[in-house]
């Protein structure tokens, strides 16, 4: 994800994601000042992945989307303006 030049409007990590992978994006989510939700739902089943513990969106209508209709399963535990 760090050598991506592409625009990062919402970093989704699933629960289960290691400490370590959960620093790291924090890290990459303070510089390009992207909020970062954490779900406590497994995201492999939400999207259909095997072992997926990270997904960034990048379009700016899906972001808005997903921020504006956050359930009680996710949590927003870094709030950097879009």
């Amino acid at each position: 994800m760090e050598r991506a030049k592409t625009r990062y409007y919402v970093i989704i990590v699933c629960k289960t994601a290691s400490g370590n992978t959960l620093k790291k994006i924090t890290e990459i989510a303070a510089q390009k000042k992207t909020p970062v939700i954490v779900a406590e739902n497994e995201l492999q089943y939400t999207v259909g992945r095997k072992n997926c513990k990270v997904i960034a969106i990048t379009d700016r209508q899906m972001s808005e989307a997903i921020m504006d209709n956050l359930g009680e399963n996710y949590h927003l535990i870094n709030s950097e303006v879009m």
